[in-house]
């Protein structure tokens, strides 16, 4: 005593009480609130089962020495307290440490956080009976609370963040967790939490992993701008702004089973030059508008609830919550859901048409759009006879025409790709089908994104040779022509080397040596081998060499030899005398 009154503490405090015989701090007289003035910290205290009341101010640590450790208070009580049980700086809160301190009976029961800067990484916990952490000011020069770059503000489950007036902001340029829980959620409002537009919000440049969190009464609650970094909100409700809920001018935004109601203009507003947005399983009903996309990149919000079973209004085709601008909002839930698990599978071919008898490569991608991880995830492939599985570039693949494949987990908000190969059969036509089907351990309430399928045409494979089993020539004609031929009209070129081979008609004495390539366009059915034959005077009767095709491509090889037959002309001219014998 009197209200004035008040322990200055600048060396140590050790308070060792007990659960039945606890330490205490209160007036003289004991008996009502504002009775003396409190402990003013500015050195270090470890506070055991302790009772601090009936003071104006249980704890003031508003010039704590920087060289001192913490202030630890745990298993203690802070009641009757004229004003706030404790008030702190924000360069000193990452020194304060509590555990199981009841708040109880005091004019308000909260921490008073005294407008500023952060300097070090800060977690704020929940106590019994706290209704949360205040962000105040004594000469109302303004209201707000910095976490600069590199510093982590985290945020336990059950903490509130608290503040006043209209213009009072969060200015998040580090990094902020919100660590809530379904039934115990982290929470964002204003002081007296009871009307849109009460302070601005939280101003997003740096990062954020927002859970179970409930953010309210702002003007814009989460305000994201065009040099922000990563920002996910899951399982949380944006609601009762006076503009917009989430306001995105920059970064990659991802909310997930987040509800959005209740926001005066926007549930979300999308502007700036090419934000990464991405609203999934996530509920918006009795907003303005749903989403209002002002950007010049698409907003991806599948699957999303808009307070109606036929759609988003507006630009959509329901009379749900309007979608205004490029939103792809189709398809949409028909009730609210929130998907924990939902896996989605796509895949492409490296190639339309392909060619009987090669391989076909596909690729499959895997996204877990759930807010938890996929464990024991299994690709099924699926595909027509007319080919056989032959290979992945990962997992272990079993079966033949049914083919399970072990991809294992995959994270929440991640892909994984898969690569496999088919191979057809030489004799294969018309369409090759293969489709793929993803599941996982957990129980999936969405199960139409999981299959994708692909039709590739199959183009016949030709089989090229010669158009005739044999030829021949006489050598006085100098030329001669052989043909060879597809059975089909290629798709794709064909080409085959010839060249001439063994027999019994000399190369340069009898024929000018050959070899070369034919090539076949697609669509062109025959080419030909010109051949220069050598004629001569002599009576050396019919010779003959073999024509050989090989190394052909996109094709099958009919027949790889064919003989050509360089027929002597002086023969056709050869005259029999007869034969006179003389006794």
């Amino acid at each position: 005593t009197p209200a004035d009154g008040q322990i200055e503490l600048f060396g140590h405090l050790e308070a060792k009480g007990t659960e039945i015989n606890p330490v205490s701090f209160t007036s003289t007289s004991d008996s009502a609130s504002g009775q003396w003035g409190g402990i003013a910290i500015e050195g270090q205290a470890n506070l055991n089962h302790v009772h601090i009341r009936n003071a104006n101010y249980g704890l003031s640590m508003e010039g704590l020495r920087p060289d001192f450790s913490s202030i630890l208070i745990q298993d203690s009580v802070l009641s009757d307290n004229a004003h706030y049980p404790i008030a702190i700086t924000p360069d000193m809160l990452h020194k304060l440490e509590m555990s199981n301190v009841t708040f109880t009976g005091n004019n308000a029961n909260r921490v008073r956080v005294e407008t500023g800067t952060l300097v070090d990484n800060v977690t704020l916990t929940d106590q019994p009976g706290l209704d949360g952490y205040e962000i105040d000011t004594w000469d109302g020069s303004g209201f707000f609370l910095e976490v600069p770059t590199g510093i982590t503000l985290t945020m336990e489950a059950g903490t509130t963040l608290m503040m006043t007036p209209a213009d009072g902001l969060i200015e998040l340029y580090g990094h902020l967790e919100a660590k809530g829980a379904e039934t115990n959620p982290v929470s964002f409002t204003s002081t007296s939490d009871s009307a849109p537009g009460q302070w601005f919000g939280i101003a997003i440049v740096g990062t954020a992993n927002l859970n179970h969190a409930a953010i309210r009464n702002g003007e814009h609650n989460l305000y994201i701008l065009d040099t922000a970094g990563d920002v996910l909100i899951a399982n949380s409700i944006i609601s009762q702004a006076s503009a917009d809920g989430l306001t995105i001018a920059g970064g990659k935004t991802t909310a997930v089973c987040t509800t959005f109601i209740s926001n005066a203009a926007n549930a979300v507003y999308v502007d700036g030059a090419a934000p990464d947005v991405f609203v999934f399983s996530s509920s918006l009903s009795g907003n303005g508008n749903g989403i209002n996309n002002a950007s010049g990149t698409a907003v991806d919000a599948g699957y999303n609830w808009w307070g109606d079973a036929t759609g988003p209004g507006g630009d959509g085709p329901g009379s749900g919550d309007t979608v205004l601008g490029d939103v792809l909002y189709d398809p949409w839930l028909t009730e609210p859901t929130c998907l924990l698990f939902d896996l989605a599978a796509t895949q492409t071919t490296a190639a339309d048409p392909i060619l009987a008898g090669e391989t076909l490569t596909y690729t499959a991608v895997i996204t877990n759009h759930g807010v938890e991880a996929a464990t024991a995830v299994t690709l099924t492939v699926q595909h027509s006879a007319n080919a056989a599985f032959v290979g992945s570039d990962s997992g272990v693949c079993v079966g033949t025409t049914a083919v399970n494949c072990n991809i294992g987990a995959i994270p929440a908000g991640t892909s994984a790709t898969f690569t496999y190969a088919l191979q057809l059969d030489v004799a294969a036509t018309g369409i090759v089908t293969s489709a793929v089907m993803v599941t996982a351990a957990e129980s999936e309430p969405l199960m139409n994104n999981n299959t994708a399928a692909v039709e590739t045409a199959v183009a016949p494979l030709p089989t090229v040779g010669f158009s005739e089993t044999g030829y021949s020539v006489y050598e006085d004609a100098l030329t001669a022509t052989v043909t060879v031929t597809l059975d089909v009209a290629p798709v794709f070129t064909v080409t085959v080397d010839y060249e001439a081979v063994g027999g019994t008609a000399v190369p340069g004495s009898d024929y000018v040596l050959l070899s070369g390539t034919l090539a076949f366009s697609p669509g062109v059915t025959a080419q030909t081998i010109p051949i220069t034959v050598l004629d001569d005077d002599l009576l050396d009767g019919h010779k003959a060499f073999v024509l050989q095709l090989s190394r052909q491509t996109k094709a099958l090889l009919a027949s790889e030899n064919v003989e050509l037959t360089i027929l002597d002309d002086e023969m056709r001219y050869q005259q029999f005398l007869p034969l006179v014998v003389r006794p």
